[in-house]
C-alpha cells in the first residue's frame, strides 16, 4: 500500500501511480513463489487498486489490471468503491496471493 499527500485533484500522478507499480513488481521478482499482488495507492481522499500477475511463460514479464481512482468520500450513499474496498479487504489469505513462510524459527 503507498499512502501519498493529498493535492485536491481528482487522479494521481504518473510519478505516484508508476512508484506503486514498481514496489508490486519488485515484490513479485523478490518472491517467487507468488503469483500476483496487490498494490493499493491512496491520499485517504481516493483512492486505487492494482494487481500485478506474473506471466506464466517468463517470471519476470507482468501483466496489470486496475480500477480508476475513485473518491472515498460520501455523504449519504455508498460509492461502488466502498463495496469493492470492503470485499477485498474479507477475503481469505491465500485468494490475496499470501503464502506461508517456508522459514521456521525454533519449531513455530
Amino acid at each position: 500500500m503507498e499512502i501519498t499527500k493529498y493535492t485536491n485533484n481528482a487522479g494521481f500522478s504518473n510519478n505516484k501511480v508508476d512508484q506503486t507499480i514498481a514496489f508490486a513488481n519488485k515484490v513479485l521478482e523478490i518472491q517467487h513463489r507468488r503469483r500476483f499482488v496487490y498494490a493499493i495507492l491512496t491520499d485517504y481522499y481516493n483512492i486505487q487498486f492494482f494487481k500485478v500477475k506474473r506471466q506464466k511463460e517468463n517470471n519476470l514479464h507482468f501483466i496489470y489490471t486496475y480500477t480508476t481512482s475513485e473518491s472515498l468520500y460520501f455523504e449519504i450513499e455508498e460509492p461502488p468503491l466502498w463495496q469493492r474496498l470492503v470485499s477485498f479487504l474479507c477475503q481469505i489469505p491465500s485468494e490475496l496471493g499470501w503464502l506461508e513462510s517456508e522459514l521456521k524459527i525454533d519449531d513455530v
